[in-house]
């Protein structure tokens, strides 16, 4: 992650007050996706999870976000002791 992206992010996180959130959004429907972020800081842990993207904008950009961000690193595998035999 370039620190653009990072500080980005963390601004995003500070100045949201994701204590304002609730726990859990559910759509009506099934068959959809559904996302969990758990965020750290000072004020503990806050987990937030979200079926069919039904959380309030707050959430939603924060997602759009990440995806962002997660979608520009370059991935690699991570070579396990099993792997190497």
């Amino acid at each position: 992650m370039d620190l653009h992206s990072y500080a980005l992010l963390c601004s995003y996180i500070t100045r949201t007050d994701l204590t304002s959130l609730q726990g859990r959004y559910a759509a009506s429907w099934t068959d959809d996706e559904e996302i969990t972020a758990t965020f750290e800081g000072e004020r503990g842990v806050i987990v937030i999870a979200d079926y069919g993207r039904y959380a309030p904008p707050e959430f939603q950009a924060y997602v759009a976000l990440f995806d962002d961000i997660v979608e520009h690193i370059d991935w690699s595998p991570i070579e396990t002791p099993a792997d190497s035999r």
